[in-house]
């Protein structure tokens, strides 16, 4: 099977348009994911600074293991707390500043 010449002409001219349309694309795609790439590495350094600012304070990270410590005793144990206890332990969990 053979091609016309005028044919291999027309294909022959036209692989070099089709080549930087694809060299083109390639440049697009990679810039899109380089842009892709900075974003999401940005809101991750954005995520962890906000961490780092907004710490909970001392009072509450004292109340969450005080509350943590408390789920793992049996319901028995707690019963036989004073009644008076959680008031006491707040009064004394927010006197404490840092």
């Amino acid at each position: 099977m053979h091609m016309p010449a005028d044919e291999i002409d027309r294909q022959t001219n036209e692989s070099p348009d089709v080549l930087e349309q694809q060299r083109s694309d390639a440049r697009l795609y990679g810039r899109i994911a380089a842009i892709s790439l900075a974003v999401l590495a940005l809101a991750g350094v954005g995520y962890l600074v906000y961490r780092r600012v907004k710490r909970p304070s001392l009072a509450k990270r004292l109340r969450l293991r005080v509350l943590d410590s408390l789920h793992d005793l049996p319901t028995d144990m707690l019963r036989d707390l004073p009644t008076d206890l959680p008031s006491r332990l707040k009064e004394r969990i927010s006197q404490v500043h840092v």
